[in-house]
């Protein structure tokens, strides 16, 4: 079976990451997404993110009845900050049938040469990528090129967590949220 990962810390999941699991659903890029909520990134050490659980809960919402999303957290056995060679590696060991992509978005991608094993992914695993406004994936350094490097053609999702989470402390618009997912954040007092 082909999976995509689709690894973030989701803080909150919104609207924008639905679509963009929708989307390669299906145009058949995969006939699984899992959904690999991480702890903690490497790259977010020193930032805010709420609890492992109250993400995984949202998650949970946002994706409720897809049978053909599955909400991960393998990455919660791990040593924290955990590293995506090592989920990769796992999962190929636990999970030897399956073929495994990573669905990334081109903002995350122009830096995938500061990941661990950066060249063993790119080697190894199809790498899906979605855009991002202001990214422009003509100027990638042709260091970080590889044939497994799928570039989607979809619209580019422009919202981001961050972006979510300001308009919640700002009493502003959330209007990218799922109902429950936006419920789940007000009844729990989130952000």
């Amino acid at each position: 079976m082909k999976i995509g990962l689709f690894f973030g810390t989701f803080n909150p999941v919104h609207n924008g990451h639905f679509k963009i699991a929708s989307s390669i659903l299906e145009n058949k890029y995969v006939d699984q997404v899992w959904i690999v909520l991480t702890p903690l990134s490497p790259f977010k050490k020193n930032k805010k993110i709420i609890s492992f659980y109250h993400r995984r809960k949202m998650l949970e919402k946002a994706f409720n009845n897809n049978k053909r999303v599955l909400i991960s957290d393998v990455e919660a056995r791990f040593k924290q900050p955990n590293y995506t060679i090592d989920t990769l590696l796992y999962l190929a060991d636990n999970y030897p049938k399956n073929e495994f992509s990573i669905i990334l978005g081109s903002d995350n991608f122009i830096s995938i040469h500061l990941w661990k094993s950066y060249k063993t992914i790119l080697t190894n695993y199809p790498i899906l990528i979605y855009p991002r406004k202001g990214i422009q994936l003509e100027k990638i350094d042709s260091k970080i090129t590889s044939s497994k490097i799928n570039i989607l053609s979809m619209d580019i999702v422009p919202i981001s967590s961050s972006f979510i989470r300001s308009g919640i402390m700002n009493k502003t618009s959330i209007s990218y949220l799922n109902p429950s997912v936006h419920q789940y954040i007000i009844e729990n007092k989130l952000y």
